[in-house]
């Protein structure tokens, strides 16, 4: 009776491919800007960023997919499809009114998506997209009167601590 029970388990593991990566904690390498259209790396003379040490928590769940989020809560829910893995955009809303101490007027959307695939269980190539638009009549003033988008490569890599 037991091995009855475990073939629906195995069955879904072959047909997966058995691929799963490491839960845990993970963090970024260097990111390579492929496209900077929001100017995200404007300013930045930090040319090494090797020693990034952004991290976030990479949950598995039941339907065949992972979760990553950081200490904030933000994050992705992810799709895995053998070793490769599509995410859903992760969005934040700022009001500019919180930013500028009450001197102007709008809401700055970010979107990040998040695609890539696993070259093993402990390490994982993304492409990444940020998407920033502004609605409001303070949006000009803020340099955000026209949407854009940036994209970025980068390596993460699972650590055993936490």
């Amino acid at each position: 009776m037991n091995k009855l029970m475990m073939l629906p388990l195995v069955t879904l593991t072959v047909a997966c491919g058995g691929f799963e990566p490491l839960e845990g904690s993970w963090f970024l390498g260097s990111q390579t800007m492929v496209d900077d259209g929001c100017g995200l790396d404007e300013g930045d003379d930090d040319s090494d960023d090797s020693e990034d040490d952004s991290g976030m928590a990479l949950s598995l769940d039941e339907e065949g997919g992972f979760t990553l989020s950081d200490d904030d809560g933000f994050g992705w829910s992810c799709l895995l499809d053998g070793k490769s893995f599509t995410c859903d955009d992760a969005i934040d809303t700022m009001d500019l009114g919180e930013l500028s101490a009450g001197t102007l007027e709008g809401t700055i959307t970010v979107a990040m998506g998040l695609t890539g695939a696993f070259t093993a269980e402990e390490v994982a190539d993304l492409d990444m997209a940020v998407g920033i638009s502004c609605e409001g009549s303070g949006c000009e003033a803020a340099d955000q009167s026209e949407a854009c988008t940036s994209t970025m490569t980068a390596t993460a890599t699972w650590s055993d601590t936490e």
